[in-house]
């Protein structure tokens, strides 16, 4: 899951909402 977390991750868009998911980990 790690993998599709940092194409995500590098997606503006997608930083916020995956800044709470990262933090959750």
């Amino acid at each position: 899951m790690a993998l599709v977390l940092l194409p995500l991750s590098l997606r503006p868009s997608s930083r916020q909402p995956m800044a709470m998911m990262s933090r959750s980990r």
